[in-house]
């Protein structure tokens, strides 16, 4: 797990984080691409329900480890009350 269970996030920090989800988005596509402007939107929907009390997603971290003899490909996602969800998406030897 990369990214650790930690108090519940305040609102300048999931601000913060998703507006770092979106820069990263245009640095990768540019302004105008459409990954961009849906990264846009997404801020505004998750936002939007954080402040109706919502627990949203607010950090993603991909990562693959060992795992027996082979390797899983995991998602690690920091959720606004501080919570991790690990995901694994397989295993490949």
């Amino acid at each position: 797990m990369y990214l650790q269970k930690r108090d519940p996030l305040t609102e300048e920090e999931v601000i913060a984080m998703l507006d770092e989800e979106v820069a990263d988005t245009v640095k990768q596509w540019g302004e105008d691409y459409i990954y961009s402007r849906w990264a846009r939107e997404n801020r505004e929907k998750k936002l939007e329900k954080f402040k109706n009390g919502e627990v949203i997603e607010v950090k993603c971290v991909s990562y693959s480890a060992a795992y027996g003899n082979g390797t899983g490909n995991y998602d690690d996602v920091l959720m606004s009350d501080g919570t991790v969800k690990t995901y694994c998406y397989g295993y490949y030897d």
